[in-house]
């Protein structure tokens, strides 16, 4: 039983409140003594490997295995065409509308034409029909991914409007596309292997401060990239350490050149 009482009154002191559990402070050895208590030693490395690959088999199963993959083999017996396929053209139709304008604007970010942002806004969305799990979501790139993607293209890729006598001797041309091309395809390849080891459970390191981080600064980088074409002006790509600031100096110096029908539109 519990007795609790009140100390320091008399002293004219905080009261201070205790607990009596009645019963000894037990360490760790005396438990084990007292209650016959046995702590399992720590299993190794080898042994937890092993015991999760035997679980594993043991629960296998072909059809699970083949709808977490493919998840339309899952979900497609059991569409109902009465009931969903209005409601699946009406919400398709309103996304694609919305995508032609924000894919040629992506494709202006990542230094492509802006009909590739059109096209990366279409394909995709063939691919997750087959490997996508949420019906709910509007795939698609987005801003932080043109601006990673530009930054490959704009220093390997040749500029289209440059001519043959701007190219350095010895230097190999690759057309933008080209560039945005293979680092799409590496990143894609990078993202099929994780998935066929089911490494997602990666992005739980990742805490909310690193993500909300990252987001902040993602957004700096995309304002400071569309202020040019805001005001219709033409400035030297910076690149590297400081380039936001040295980005605003350039601005700065032909502020002078803004277009006023382009910014009065923008």
């Amino acid at each position: 039983m519990v007795a609790k009482e009140f100390t320091g009154l008399a002293n004219g002191k905080k009261p201070v409140k205790r607990a009596d559990l009645g019963r000894n402070v037990l360490t760790l050895e005396d438990l084990s003594e007292k209650y016959h208590f046995q702590q399992k030693s720590p299993s190794k490395y080898h042994e937890k490997i092993k015991s999760y690959a035997k679980k594993e088999c043991q629960e296998f199963s072909c059809p699970n295995f083949l709808t977490s993959v493919v998840p339309i083999l899952g979900w497609l017996p059991k569409y109902s065409l009465k009931t969903d396929l209005v409601n699946d053209l009406v919400s398709g139709f309103t996304v694609a509308i919305m995508h032609i304008p924000q894919g040629m604007a992506y494709g202006l970010l990542a230094g492509v034409d802006p009909v590739v942002g059109i096209y990366t806004a279409f394909f995709p969305v063939l691919i997750y029909v087959l490997l996508g799990t949420m019906p709910h979501v509007s795939m698609g790139t987005f801003a932080v991914i043109s601006i990673m993607v530009s930054k490959p293209v704009m220093e390997l890729g040749a500029d289209p409007l440059a001519g043959p006598g701007n190219l350095e001797a010895g230097q190999p041309v690759y057309s933008r596309i080209q560039v945005a091309a293979a680092v799409t395809f590496c990143v894609g390849l990078v993202q099929f292997l994780a998935g066929l080891g089911r490494l997602g459970f990666l992005s739980m390191v990742l805490t909310d401060t690193l993500v909300s981080a990252f987001t902040v600064g993602a957004s700096f980088h995309v304002i400071t990239s569309q202020i040019k074409h805001i005001l219709g002006v033409s400035i030297t790509r910076q690149s590297g350490p400081g380039n936001l600031p040295l980005t605003y100096i350039e601005i700065g110096k032909n502020i002078a050149t803004t277009n006023l029908f382009t910014l009065g539109i923008s």
